[in-house]
């Protein structure tokens, strides 16, 4: 839990940076029925220009107590109106190297 505060300050020291562009505290939360937990990623997505920046935290209950489970870089780049192009660097519950993953979202 030390963990998630740690990198929740972070989080918001980064969006107390953010003087220009746009500025949204982004989130999601999840049941997965199977497993019975729920999981949450919660952040900010700070915009500049056509690229996004979105640093998010990771907890879920499968033990019965929100856990810190790891953290994430997300930037974008918007293409067109309707296609976005990411990289994202995704690290574990110790900020150790976990996955990168690039993609492309569209919107019709």
């Amino acid at each position: 839990m030390r963990n998630a505060m740690i990198v929740a300050a972070a989080t918001l020291g980064f969006s107390a940076t953010a003087y220009a562009g746009d500025l949204a505290f982004v989130g999601e939360t999840e049941y997965a029925i199977e497993a019975e937990s729920f999981a949450v990623e919660a952040g900010v997505e700070y915009g500049v220009g056509n690229f996004t920046f979105s640093p998010l935290v990771k907890l879920d209950d499968a033990n019965d107590d929100f856990d810190f489970t790891g953290a994430e870089l997300e930037v974008g780049y918007a293409v067109s109106s309707s296609v976005n192009v990411y990289g994202r660097v995704e690290a574990d519950d110790d900020f150790d190297y976990d996955e990168a993953v690039v993609g492309a979202a569209f919107k019709f």
